[in-house]
């Protein structure tokens, strides 16, 4: 039997993940708020945000990210320049790199997407920082680590 190639869209990496949704909840609550700007939405926001993170848990803890993370100053996601198809491209690739382990294709995808979230937090060499990851046992855990810190500190200012 022939192997399947390698998928390397993002649509063929999220074919067959069902949590695909809780991302989409994440995303056009993110959108209404930034219409809004009322707690109200603010509040559903965090809870399709929280319910991501619930999809993606446990997370392995990574001292050398927290680390190199945690002199981010908390900058607003909706505040920056960060669309909504930017978000929810990474958070599939989160969950990509969280549930399809050894996939090449997804790596590079988070390891793209990780770049461009803290090179618009503010972080100087985020090239640098998404590398700490590369000397781990296990990469994939490590940047899923590396972006759940990020997206907290984009989404809790």
């Amino acid at each position: 039997m022939e192997k399947p190639a390698p998928a390397t869209s993002n649509q063929a990496l999220q074919a067959s993940l069902p949590e695909e949704s809780v991302v989409d909840e994440v995303v056009h609550s993110l959108s209404i708020y930034r219409k809004t700007w009322s707690d109200e939405d603010y509040s559903l926001f965090l809870r399709c945000f929280n319910k991501f993170l619930e999809v993606i848990s446990p997370v392995q803890y990574n001292p050398l990210i927290i680390e190199r993370l945690g002199v981010l100053e908390p900058l607003p996601l909706w505040g920056l320049n960060y669309d909504e198809e930017l978000l929810r491209n990474t958070l599939l690739s989160i969950l990509n790199a969280k549930y399809k382990p050894g996939d090449q294709a997804a790596l590079s995808q988070l390891r793209k997407y990780m770049v461009d979230l803290l090179e618009l937090l503010g972080i100087e060499d985020p090239e640098e920082v998404v590398s700490t990851c590369d000397n781990t046992r296990v990469v994939e855990k490590c940047l899923v680590h590396a972006s759940v810190i990020a997206l907290i500190k984009a989404t809790n200012p």
